[in-house]
C-alpha cells in the first residue's frame, strides 16, 4: 500500500506532520552556513602563510582548528600577520563563536527530525566528546534528545547572519595579509 506524499515526493508517514516552516528554516540555515564556511576559508587564507587554494579546500572544522592554533601562536603552519593583542583576542573570540555555530549547524543538519508522540518536533543530537558517556566505546558518540521549535531555528539563523556580518567587518583589515595566487 502506497503512502500519500507531500508536494516534494516525501511519504507523509516518513517525517510526521512537521510544519513546512521548519524545513524552510533548515534550508536557510544550510544556505547561510555555507556562506559562513566561505568566510571561514577567507579568514584562514588571510591569517595563514599557506596557499589560498589550501584554505579553500579545508573543511570548516579543520580551518577553524588551524585558525585557533594560529591565533594561539602554537601552529606548525606559519602565521602571516603580526596582530596586536586586542585584534588577536577579538579574532580568537570570533573563532570560538564560529566553531560553536558550525557544531550547532551540524547538530541541525545531521540530526534525524521526527514528530514526537505529543506532536512536538524532536531530534537527536550528538554530545560533544567531553560530555559523552561513551568514552569506552571509541568511535561512538552519545546522543541526547531535544525538542526544537521554530524560535530555536530562527534564533540560530539570526546567529549565522550576525557571524557573517562580523567576519565581513574583519576581513578588510586582514586582506592586506592575503597571498593571492
Amino acid at each position: 500500500m502506497n503512502s500519500p506524499t507531500d508536494r516534494y515526493g516525501v511519504p507523509a508517514n516518513l517525517l510526521g506532520s512537521i510544519p513546512e516552516e521548519y524545513f524552510a528554516l533548515l534550508g536557510r540555515i544550510v544556505a547561510v552556513a555555507g556562506v559562513v564556511e566561505i568566510q571561514i576559508a577567507h579568514l584562514h587564507a588571510a591569517l595563514s602563510d599557506e596557499p589560498q587554494a589550501r584554505s579553500f579546500g579545508l573543511s570548516s572544522g579543520r580551518a577553524l582548528q588551524e585558525l585557533r592554533a594560529l591565533l594561539k601562536g602554537d601552529s606548525p603552519i606559519p602565521a602571516r600577520p603580526t596582530l596586536d593583542v586586542a585584534t588577536r583576542k577579538g579574532l580568537r573570540q570570533l573563532e570560538e563563536r564560529l566553531r560553536k555555530a558550525m557544531y550547532r549547524r551540524n547538530e541541525y543538519l545531521h540530526g534525524p527530525w521526527t514528530e514526537s508522540f505529543d506532536g512536538r518536533v524532536f531530534t537527536w543530537r550528538p554530545l560533544p566528546a567531553d560530555q559523552s558517556q561513551e568514552q569506552d566505546s571509541p568511535g561512538v558518540n552519545a546522543t541526547q534528545g531535544a525538542y526544537v521549535d521554530e524560535q530555536d531555528l530562527r534564533s540560530f539563523l539570526t546567529t549565522l547572519v550576525s557571524l557573517f556580518a562580523t567576519v565581513q567587518r574583519e576581513l578588510p583589515m586582514l586582506e592586506q595579509f592575503r597571498r593571492w595566487p
